[in-house]
């Protein structure tokens, strides 16, 4: 039998409760049917989809938005977990070539689709010109920028995966801040405020942001992470990152990102105490946005325990004992030290995990 793995309790203490948009049930009959329409997945996939409900993670994250916003955004979330889905089969270079396309039906979104195009790229299209048409612009301008980044960031993940290659913790959150749309998510919230620029990049303002993208891709990488090493996706992971750089076995890596986690909330909310004051209106933003990132976790919280994405027909129990069977690697992709004269570093070989004492922070 397979050992057992203790999930933190992150959200203990969580300033924040889970709510859901009025408007969630037409809205996710809607995102479903968009996608369906454009039938992006073989059958298999298409339903697996549909049933890790991810309409309700938008739902959940954005309780108080109008329903054109929150339907928006439901589609936005649809096609950033469609485009991760596809390039996590895909190398480098196929993820690049794609990215690329994808940029520019973003920038262009007007312009004809080319023959012979990808399906995405035709719901890219239809997808920005609504959400330009509903947007001020200066939110549209963030959105898209952020939006970039994640492709480039998913790109990057890719090319990891061909070289088996772990970064460092920092680094790793570094491209993980990109890879998760964790700022994609937060500007979401924000599509009908015109917030300044001298707002959103105020250097305290932007280490908010940033602490609070951390936030979520710790979270997510700690729920995340049996599901990705079932499938052999889980050298783009922060547990595995810890692993490497701590030289901890699978329990003391999780153990450890929980006390990152719990750090890195008591830092936002410090963070959150010394934001400085604005006009009203950025003032009104700002607020909004501090709002969303808080109300974000709890939303990916519950939504991860009540649907059977990472956590399948266990998930209640689960959410009532946080205990889960480490799932077994697929041969060939186990993670394991290797050390040599010039580093000490990771490589994907045959053989067993080793364990070893856990580090404080």
């Amino acid at each position: 039998m397979s050992p057992m793995i203790l999930l933190p309790d992150v959200l203990a203490g969580w300033p924040c409760t889970p709510n859901i948009n009025r408007f969630h049930d037409e809205v996710a009959m809607e995102a479903r049917g968009w996608m369906h329409s454009y039938n992006p997945l073989p059958l298999v996939a298409h339903m697996k989809f549909d049933r890790d409900d991810f309409p309700l993670v938008t739902s959940l994250t954005y309780p108080t938005v109008s329903r054109p916003q929150l339907r928006i955004c439901a589609d936005l979330t649809i096609w950033f977990l469609l485009f991760d889905h596809i390039t996590d089969d895909s190398n480098g270079i196929a993820a690049k070539q794609l990215a690329m396309k994808l940029i520019m039906a973003m920038r262009y979104p007007d312009l004809p689709t080319p023959d012979k195009a990808s399906v995405l790229i035709d719901m890219t299209r239809d997808l920005w010109l609504r959400t330009l048409a509903f947007s001020v612009p200066s939110a549209a301008q963030r959105l898209l920028r952020s939006t970039e980044d994640y492709i480039l960031a998913v790109c990057k993940e890719a090319e990891d995966r061909d070289a088996k290659h772990v970064r460092g913790i920092q680094e790793y959150l570094t491209i993980r801040r990109g890879s998760a749309a964790s700022e994609v998510i937060f500007l979401l919230a924000l599509l009908h405020l015109d917030i300044s620029d001298e707002a959103m990049e105020h250097p305290t303002v932007r280490e908010l942001t940033d602490l609070g993208m951390n936030l979520i891709c710790i979270h997510n990488d700690i729920y995340s992470y049996n599901f990705e090493r079932a499938h052999g996706l889980h050298g783009h992971n922060l547990v595995t990152a810890v692993m490497q750089e701590k030289r901890l076995g699978v329990q003391d890596a999780i153990t450890y990102s929980g006390e990152m986690f719990h750090n890195t909330a008591r830092e936002f909310m410090q963070t959150i105490q010394n934001l400085p004051q604005f006009t009203p209106e950025d003032d009104k933003g700002l607020r909004e946005h501090t709002l969303s990132m808080i109300n974000w976790i709890v939303a990916l919280d519950e939504w991860s325990l009540l649907t059977p994405r990472y956590f399948g027909n266990q998930r209640f129990q689960v959410r009532r004992t946080r205990m889960i069977e480490l799932a077994n690697e697929p041969e060939g992709m186990e993670y394991v030290f290797t050390d040599t004269q010039e580093e000490k570093s990771w490589r994907l070989t045959p053989l067993e995990s080793v364990s070893m004492p856990l580090v404080p922070l």
